[in-house]
């Protein structure tokens, strides 16, 4: 065989093996710490094909030896409250876990950050997922970026929108937080967290200090347009929207402070939550 045939052989070789080696390969491992900073969090998981989304919200997590993380986790449709689930994190990197409906998730960390793979439904179909995070852990609220706005008055007043009214920010006294509801009573979601955990989280002392503000919107639509906002907060509709990156749910949060938007949520979060995150939000 001659010199220049050799070379050629090997190069194909060499570019092959590359070629079919994992991405994880250049994966570099992570502390519990650096774990935590990454996944603590809710994640919005779109399934190929469909409209429907689902919420990944994980709460905590343990290391085992092999260096693998289990995973403390809820899951289920981002329009319904959801369960309890096992996952984990696999020694190879690999977040994978099987919902309540036997379905199995496996996906890898993406440059993006996203969570990138495939669900395997108990019959036997696969579709692509993607999972990507959503609202900022109250823990981790303040080291995440913000987003700038036009600085209005904070004021307290009744919510806007069906059954409400938009008060003119010189009918208020002043308040620091703004947190948005947006949702619509024919969504079930919507009413459940309205009927139950809205009034507990209306007797909590951080609750009373902020403005809550109610903004209809159908269940399959994104934030609505300026004109459904109280007159004094129209300017922040924007910067809310694109805190959201296009993506849909019912109900839908976003907690505004001065000129910034701190904390945004797809779903329903439980009042712990959301408290956690006035708190934080006033540091």
């Amino acid at each position: 065989m001659k010199r220049g045939s050799v070379w050629a052989l090997l190069l194909c070789i060499i570019l092959a093996t590359v070629s079919v080696m994992p991405h994880t390969a250049w994966a570099q491992p992570r502390t519990l710490a650096q774990w935590q900073s990454t996944l603590t969090s809710s994640w919005l998981m779109t399934v190929q094909g469909e409209t429907a989304t689902r919420t990944l919200r994980v709460t905590g997590m343990a290391q085992k030896a092999d260096g693998a993380l289990v995973l403390e986790t809820s899951y289920g449709l981002t329009s319904a409250r959801q369960g309890p689930m096992r996952a984990e994190i696999t020694s190879d990197q690999k977040l994978v876990f099987t919902t309540q409906a036997d379905a199995k998730v496996v996906a890898s960390e993406a440059a993006n950050g996203d969570f990138v793979g495939t669900i395997t439904f108990k019959n036997g179909m696969t579709k692509n997922v993607t999972l990507s995070k959503m609202s900022d852990s109250p823990a981790h609220a303040a080291a995440q970026p913000t987003t700038k706005v036009n600085a209005v008055a904070n004021t307290t007043a009744e919510p806007a929108g069906a059954g409400g009214t938009k008060t003119a920010a010189a009918d208020v006294p002043k308040a620091k937080v703004t947190l948005f509801y947006f949702g619509t009573d024919s969504c079930p979601t919507c009413r459940g967290w309205k009927s139950f955990d809205l009034p507990k989280l209306k007797e909590t002392e951080a609750f009373k200090s902020i403005r809550y503000v109610e903004v209809q919107k159908a269940i399959p639509a994104p934030i609505p347009s300026a004109d459904a906002f109280p007159s004094d907060l129209a300017s922040l509709r924007e910067v809310i929207s694109n805190r959201f990156k296009g993506r849909v749910s019912s109900p839908m949060f976003a907690m505004v402070v001065g000129d910034e938007v701190k904390w945004a949520y797809l779903g329903a979060p439980d009042n712990k939550q959301v408290v956690d995150a006035i708190v934080a939000a006033t540091k």
